[in-house]
């Protein structure tokens, strides 16, 4: 199944990455010997700083320390991660995957804030997803995926709002919430079709070719959309159509279905 669209700015883990091992590197020469072979714990704070314009790209990240941090840092999205170096045998890791669940929570929740695209998978479906040892090969492979991922943290955060939500009433209400972002995927769909449709013979070998293993299983209509995202994020930073949150560009003024074909194709 398809939803609106999820990234990770280009190039924002990768950079966090090397931060994180500068950072990391310091703090481990700037620790006495003495001290380490004596503590317990040894729990160092950092913040890290994204900004991003309004399309999603990365403008700057910035990893500091708590003791170094300006008070006055202001940022579109701030983590706080605290890290044990007398335990962690793998500090640069833990700083960037506690950085990465973070950000896939947030945009998840506020996926579900608008809409919940995912009100009319059943329980069963859920539960699939919900518990490794039911995955099948097919769901673990788009877990390796950021959209995956980013799947994963909406199935959990419909299982919680499933807790929440009583009655027949409020099961159409989420339907019906649902209904315009379905709609902006079947608007998606179109304008995908038509860039791949654009392509010549050869150009449509080398990116299908090249697809992840994580979207191989998935019916070929849906496969053109990840391939479609994942060509114009690569080389624009960004998608087409909507922010890498997956909302509609505000950058972009608005355009019916015909009139994104054609400007997609073009700019392809």
């Amino acid at each position: 199944m398809l939803v609106l669209p999820f990234a990770f700015p280009k190039d924002l883990l990768s950079s966090l990455r090397t931060q994180a091992e500068n950072m990391t590197a310091r703090v481990d020469g700037d620790i006495p010997q003495a001290v380490r072979d004596s503590a317990i714990e040894l729990n160092i704070r950092f913040w890290i700083d994204v900004d991003v314009d309004p399309a999603g790209r990365l403008l700057a990240v910035d990893l500091t320390l708590d003791s170094e941090r300006s008070q006055d840092r202001t940022a579109s999205f701030t983590h706080e991660v605290e890290i044990d170096f007398a335990e962690e045998e793998d500090p640069v890791e833990d700083v960037v995957g506690a950085f990465e669940k973070a950000w896939l929570v947030h945009a998840a929740r506020e996926r579900v804030s608008q809409a919940r695209e995912l009100c009319t998978w059943s329980d069963e479906d859920l539960t699939q997803w919900q518990w490794p040892n039911l995955r099948t090969p097919e769901i673990e492979a788009f877990l390796a995926l950021p959209a995956g991922r980013f799947m994963l943290q909406l199935v959990y955060a419909e299982i919680a709002q499933r807790a929440h939500t009583v009655g027949k009433h409020a099961e159409l209400q989420s339907y019906q919430k649902s209904r315009p972002l379905a709609a902006l995927v079947r608007q998606e769909t179109e304008v995908a079709t038509a860039w791949w449709e654009s392509l010549m013979a050869g150009e449509q070998a080398a990116v299908w070719n090249g697809r992840p293993k994580g979207i191989a299983h998935f019916p070929e209509e849906e496969q053109v959309v990840h391939l479609y995202r994942d060509w114009h994020l690569e080389r624009d930073g960004v998608f087409p159509l909507f922010d890498v949150w997956g909302n509609p560009r505000s950058d972009r003024p608005h355009r019916s279905g015909a009139a994104l074909v054609g400007e997609t194709v073009q700019g392809a």
